[in-house]
């Protein structure tokens, strides 16, 4: 039996919309006139009224972030690798810090103290805020020009504009990289 008319797909779908809102509704389900009972799993059962089973929403969880395009005297910019597990496993990203109700700018002097840096000048770049299923990235981004003076920790590398071109970044540090970019 063919149920999807090749020419017209649109129909079926229409129709499979319009059973479901005026006869096979969650509520109160109408069985006895619906045109395919006899292929329902939940009518030969006895259960309609109990499908569809709705799973419970998940919460979103809103994460505050300064994340720091540095560069160098040599054209450079400072990357870190995510870990290799978890959200955007194994990617590139900016120096990204979770940011605190302490002080404004505390994160520049954490920054500083984690990578070994000098920083030079900070101007702010951008605000956005990132999506994912489960949890929003609010994001202000900031260029930072610095120097290295001790070593910076292993999971991170200095990078030319080229040498970024061939590393996986997640869409939020794309976005950061390219108003950047429009700001040169």
């Amino acid at each position: 039996m063919e149920l999807i008319d090749t020419e017209h797909p649109s129909q079926f779908n229409q129709g499979l919309m319009e059973l479901g809102a005026l006869v096979c509704t969650p509520t109160s389900p109408k069985c006895l006139l619906c045109p395919v009972r006899e292929y329902c799993t939940a009518f030969n059962e006895g259960n309609p009224e109990e499908l569809p089973v709705k799973t419970k929403k998940v919460k979103t969880k809103n994460l505050h972030y300064d994340v720091f395009v540095v560069q160098n005297e040599k054209d450079q910019f400072l990357l870190e690798k995510r870990p290799e597990k978890g959200l955007l496993a194994n990617m590139w990203q900016f120096p990204m810090l979770e940011q605190t109700d302490i002080e404004e700018h505390t994160n520049e002097a954490k920054l500083a103290d984690i990578y070994k840096l000098e920083l030079i000048n900070r101007d702010q770049l951008m605000s956005f805020k990132h999506v994912f299923s489960h949890l929003v990235w609010h994001m202000d981004s900031y260029v930072i020009s610095a120097q290295q003076i001790g070593d910076a920790p292993d999971n991170s590398n200095w990078f030319s504009i080229e040498e970024m071109k061939e590393l996986p970044m997640p869409v939020p540090m794309q976005k950061i990289w390219q108003k950047f970019n429009l700001n040169l």
